[in-house]
């Protein structure tokens, strides 16, 4: 039951930060003008409206109040991202054991295609959006394991074998994910990812916070 609980606890999470990515763009999306008259029917005429840029979205991320909550929480944010670690390379370990060398470079590829190189600039508003939206996506990740099998196979085309195999290490994986959330509550979930880039923030809480003993 407290397993049950908490996959349907994590999926609303999920539910909810799609939906609230949804809402805020299209409260900042502009409405494109309308088109001159009469140009619907010329050819070649018609005016493509651009999609607005992520960096010109309002700031609405009080950065100040963010770096302060990340540097008072940092100890038990740590907690929570070591064991997390943890678990995500038991998991990468048992399924680098399985495949075949074909299969492990397309997992490479697939790795490089997820984590492109990181910025060192300032976080934009869409930035830390995102940032603070990841630790949900990434519970649901971890809790759905059928949506993880078949998203896998999707790049490594598993064999039966290998399907039931990797079937029983998300399994695992899920059940060590749940504990953790049941054991090592972080103090902040949404801070999680956010905390470390923390100094991108370029707020003046966060100088006054590295600054303690």
């Amino acid at each position: 039951m407290r397993q049950f609980l908490a996959v349907a606890f994590l999926s609303v999470l999920a539910f909810a930060a799609g939906y609230g990515v949804r809402i805020w763009v299209d409260q900042t999306r502009p409405v494109p003008a309308p088109p001159p008259l009469g140009a619907e029917f010329a050819d070649g005429t018609r005016v493509t409206i651009a999609e607005p840029s992520h960096a010109a979205w309002p700031q609405r991320a009080d950065r100040a109040a963010l770096a302060t909550d990340i540097s008072n929480l940092k100890p038990q944010i740590e907690v929570f991202r070591k064991r997390q670690k943890e678990i995500d390379e038991e998991f990468d370990a048992g399924l680098d054991a399985m495949l075949t060398p074909q299969q492990k470079e397309a997992l490479a590829a697939r790795h490089k295609r997820q984590n492109p190189p990181p910025s060192t600039g300032r976080l934009t508003e869409h930035d830390i959006y995102w940032l603070r939206q990841q630790p949900f996506v990434y519970a649901v990740d971890h809790v759905s394991v059928e949506w993880k099998v078949k998203d896998l196979d999707r790049d490594l085309k598993f064999t039966p074998e290998q399907t039931a195999k990797v079937r029983e290490l998300l399994k695992t994986r899920r059940q060590e994910f749940i504990t953790l959330i049941d054991d090592v509550p972080p103090a902040s979930l949404s801070l999680i990812n956010l905390a470390h880039v923390a100094q991108r923030l370029d707020a003046p809480a966060a100088a006054k916070a590295d600054s303690k003993p």
